[in-house]
This record gives C-alpha cells, structure tokens and sequence, in this order.
C-alpha cells in the first residue's frame, strides 16, 4: 500500500475552506471521496496500490463557490 502526495497551493491567502477529492483506479466504475480534506499544503490519499488511478480535486473557497475539479491520472507502482 502507497500514500500519493499531491502538493496544492492555497489561493487567496486563507479563502480555500476544504478540498474535495475524488479517486478511483481505472478499472473501477465508482469514486472513493476524501472530503473535506483540510486545506494544509498537501492531499494525502492512502493506502493505494499499484494501478492506474483517475483523481478529481476540486476547492471550495471562502465565497462559497466550488471550483471546477481538476482531473489527475497516475501510475502508482
């Protein structure tokens, strides 16, 4: 089992209230969802293994408005 590492990079100063993250590997039909994900300078998604992964990050800021995700593929090894 692996911990991917995504570094993020609050804009705004302090306006980002949490992330929403989304991940599944590629040969699954449903997201896992790691929500709220605290806003610190690092998403941690655990115990992963080897695969291919599709990731969705998306912020919901200060305002209230909610980001539109950002969408991620790795290769965990």
């Amino acid at each position: 089992m692996k911990t991917l590492k995504i570094p993020v990079l609050n804009h705004l100063s302090s306006c980002v209230q949490y992330y929403n993250v989304n991940f599944k590997r590629v040969d699954e039909t449903s997201f896992t969802t790691l929500s709220p994900n605290p806003t610190t300078d690092t998403i941690l998604i655990p115990n992963l293994t080897a695969g291919d992964y599709d990731i969705q990050i998306s912020r919901l800021c200060c305002n209230g408005s909610i980001s539109a995700p950002l969408n991620i593929s790795y290769t965990i090894t």
